[in-house]
């Protein structure tokens, strides 16, 4: 009796033993990070008409939650956030968090919806404040996230996600010759962990930030993307100037993701 005891305690203590390192070996792979984004021209859509523009935010929204609510079981932590035209998405799941969000901005341009946004590291979070109205609240930022993801949000023009460069470092840890464009080029058979996301994430055109690119192709994708450059060429072709560089740097974000693919196809 006494020998079987024994044998039961070491089981269950080993499969803790056992469950303690797989936890802590998952935690070791999350990231905490801040997304911040807006839609692109939704105050000109509201002067041109209120119903269209309203509809625009409502597909807006709707993708969104189709999109992340996956993310919200898989991470527990994540928190999304729609005001506006604007989205704020926290959590530390990152690599699933820039599938989520890859898979949102290529949905949106389906539809001529340009997301713009920027991914950093650290998580927003708020101080706490007492206020004895309900209907008074108070969203006092502790850190600088938010504040880092808007200025970056705001520094290129088009449908982009840019990663910070602090955050591509830690998502590059283990592959580091992928942080530069010929480094990729020479090392293109690696093949480490979540290759498919940093697969995407590459220098923006200046070489002063990275971006993620839109996802690979499929067959179906191919002819979608084709219809896309379209429509997306006959807005700009019809817009103002303002307007028209936002599409064009989209065009070209859509060629070097093309560009990436025929060369891991090479």
């Amino acid at each position: 009796m006494i020998i079987s005891t024994i044998v039961v305690w070491l089981i269950q203590n080993r499969l803790f033993i056992l469950l303690h390192f797989q936890s802590n070996d998952w935690r070791k792979t999350m990231i905490e990070y801040t997304f911040y984004g807006d839609l692109l021209g939704m105050g000109s859509y509201y002067q041109l008409n209120t119903t269209i523009a309203k509809q625009k935010l409502n597909y807006f929204y709707n993708c969104s939650h189709r999109h992340l609510a996956e993310l919200r079981r898989i991470d527990p932590t994540s928190e999304i956030t729609l005001f506006s035209d604007s989205i704020i998405v926290t959590g530390e799941n990152l690599f699933e968090a820039l599938s989520r969000l890859n898979n949102l901005y290529c949905t949106l341009l389906s539809n001529d919806l340009l997301l713009r946004g920027a991914i950093v590291k650290g998580r927003l979070t708020f101080e706490t404040r007492i206020t004895i109205d309900e209907n008074f609240q108070k969203n006092l930022p502790i850190n600088d996230t938010l504040a880092r993801a808007v200025g970056l949000e705001k520094m290129l023009k088009g449908s982009r996600l840019i990663v910070e460069k602090e955050l591509v470092t830690s998502l590059f840890s283990h592959c580091e010759e992928w942080l530069t464009l010929g480094g990729y080029q020479q090392n293109i058979h690696k093949n480490p962990e979540n290759s498919q996301i940093l697969r995407k994430i590459c220098p923006t055109p200046n070489n002063l930030h990275y971006e993620m690119l839109y996802r690979q192709s499929d067959e179906n994708y191919s002819e979608e993307t084709s219809r896309i450059k379209k429509s997306l060429t006959h807005i700009m072709r019809m817009s103002d100037d303002e307007l028209k560089k936002h599409y064009s740097e989209t065009l070209a974000l859509i060629q070097r993701s093309e560009e990436r693919e025929r060369l891991l196809k090479e």
